[in-house]
């Protein structure tokens, strides 16, 4: 078996060791484009494959996922190829949901496995071939080969893979294009790297189902996607920063439905909400009887207000604080807007959260830390002394309660009120043990990034100001997408938690290293 990938165009020596498959019982021969030496045994071509069926999406930037509509290894569906040698063993039907449904359509598409007859019955598949279903009249989707039917091969006789396809009529004798074929190479690579050893270590949707949250930033970015590229007045990129806060807020949305919602609720109705683009849409008020914080929500250190923007355009309650404010802050269409952006500096160690001059009541609000620096380590501390319902904190640059954290970082002074009693300071659980258990790194492969040192610190906080840790790793256009989130709080250690929040504020204040900014403009000179 070879590791290396070196593919090469099918030439006639290969013909020679293993004819191309013959459709039955029209005696239609395939045609071989592309082969390469195997990577691994004839019993692992069918986990590969199985791999690439489930997962389309990561061999192509215009497929957002695949549904699986069914998967039987009997009453195959009446278009299954049927092949001279070779007896179908497993078919999965499946759907192809395109990453642009309003320029390109869902595809249905039949996944069928085939054993060589003169393997015997229990041989593994060798064969699989992928065959899209069109209604009359309709035409292919860009995103798939202009092809009848997608075949991958294992050859025994050699340990190659190869790939065939079986083109329309009238364009069987012509060559090869050159786009069909590296298609047929990219594919053929997804299934030469296939390694079965292979654990994922990082997993995403642990709180948000993904096809949910996928058809409903479809329609987010519908909603405010172009409207909000097109009037963007910052200097950073807008097709990054409008849709990663689109994304952001499409969880936050789905988050909240889940967390506020009845036990017995039904599934978020995503998929019966209109796609409504019209500057008024916020007035369709189409969640309006979706489940929320009560009392709103608090974004700390918001920037340029979009994620502020966006959640209160579709009629979600809330703030935005940031110590200036933005050029596009005035350019927001809507005084629901305006009225939820406002200037304040945020003081960890002061027991009150003044905003432009007037005192605000953070009890029941679920905060929001997206890249909040220096305020990101206080998320779950101020959460739990201000009584909110819950907390999600995205960090990126990192700081420690009153410095830059570095790695390594350890302050002497921060131990448990229990540990001081006794005269020794507390042992707190390690981080990579606290991301391994909730699944976010392999102990084997070890953090050892400062990026992941600072998660596990982060996590680390949740734990013991007293929550429930719960983390989950965003489907955001960002590397730093990993976030740590609070709901609601561990009965067996809440009380510890609020006495140990309680103490940083009390440590730091007593240092007098945390030095709050100023706010910049109107609410700084009548701060």
């Amino acid at each position: 078996m070879s590791s290396a990938f070196t593919p090469r165009e099918c030439n006639l020596s290969d013909l020679a060791e293993d004819k191309p498959l013959l459709l039955s019982p029209t005696s239609l021969e395939f045609t071989p484009v592309i082969t390469c030496p195997s990577s691994y045994t004839q019993d692992i071509f069918q986990p590969a494959c199985y791999q690439l069926i489930q997962h389309p999406e990561y061999n192509s930037t215009l497929i957002l996922r695949s549904e699986p509509l069914s998967d039987a290894d009997d009453a195959f569906h009446v278009h299954t190829p049927q092949l001279h040698g070779y007896s179908a063993v497993r078919q999965i039907h499946r759907r192809i949901v395109p990453r642009r449904p309003g320029r390109d359509p869902p595809m249905e598409q039949l996944c069928t496995f085939y054993t060589e007859e003169k393997q015997g019955i229990d041989a593994s598949p060798c064969v699989v071939i992928l065959t899209p279903l069109l209604q009359d009249g309709k035409v292919l989707p860009y995103y798939h080969p202009d092809v009848l039917h997608l075949v991958f091969r294992y050859i025994s006789t050699n340990d190659h893979l190869r790939v065939e396809v079986l083109r329309p009529a009238g364009r069987d004798n012509a060559g090869i294009a050159p786009k069909l074929y590296r298609t047929c190479q990219h594919l053929l690579t997804a299934i030469h790297r296939f390694s079965p050893s292979y654990t994922k270590n990082v997993f995403h949707d642990r709180l948000v189902p993904r096809d949910i949250y996928q058809d409903m930033y479809l329609l987010m970015r519908e909603r405010h996607g172009v409207r909000c590229v097109q009037n963007w007045k910052e200097v950073t990129d807008p097709q990054k920063h409008v849709f990663e806060d689109i994304a952001i807020a499409t969880y936050l949305i789905l988050l909240w439905f889940y967390t506020y919602s009845r036990e017995d609720a039904a599934s978020p109705p995503v998929s019966s909400l209109p796609k409504s683009t019209d500057p008024g849409a916020h007035e369709d008020g189409i969640f309006n009887s979706w489940p929320r914080p009560s009392k709103g929500f608090i974004d700390m250190g918001c920037g340029n207000g979009l994620l502020t923007h966006i959640l209160a355009w579709e009629g979600y309650a809330g703030l935005g604080i940031d110590l200036r404010a933005r050029q596009s802050w005035a350019h927001y269409s809507g005084e629901w807007t305006r009225a939820a952006l406002k200037t304040a500096s945020i003081d960890p160690t002061c027991p009150v959260l003044e905003v432009e001059g007037e005192e605000v009541l953070p009890e029941g609000t679920f905060l929001i830390g997206n890249h909040a620096d220096e305020l990101t380590p206080w998320l779950p501390v101020l959460a739990r002394l201000w009584n909110c319902s819950g907390y999600l904190s995205i960090p990126c640059c990192s700081w420690a309660w009153d410095c830059k954290w570095t790695r390594g970082y350890v302050d002497p002074e921060f131990c448990d009120s229990e540990a001081e009693e006794e005269g020794r300071a507390s042992s707190p659980v390690a981080e990579d043990t606290i991301l391994e258990r909730i699944g976010l790194v392999d102990s084997k492969a070890g953090s050892t990034s400062t990026y992941a040192q600072y998660r596990g610190w982060a996590a680390q906080l949740s734990v013991r100001c007293g929550w429930v840790l719960e983390c989950d790793v965003l489907r955001i256009p960002s590397t730093r997408n990993w976030a740590v989130v609070g709901r609601k709080l561990d009965s067996e250690s809440a009380e510890k938690g609020a006495r140990f929040a309680r103490s940083r504020v009390e440590l730091v204040r007593e240092r007098g290293s945390f030095k709050a900014r100023e706010p910049e403009g109107k609410a700084g000179r009548e701060h």
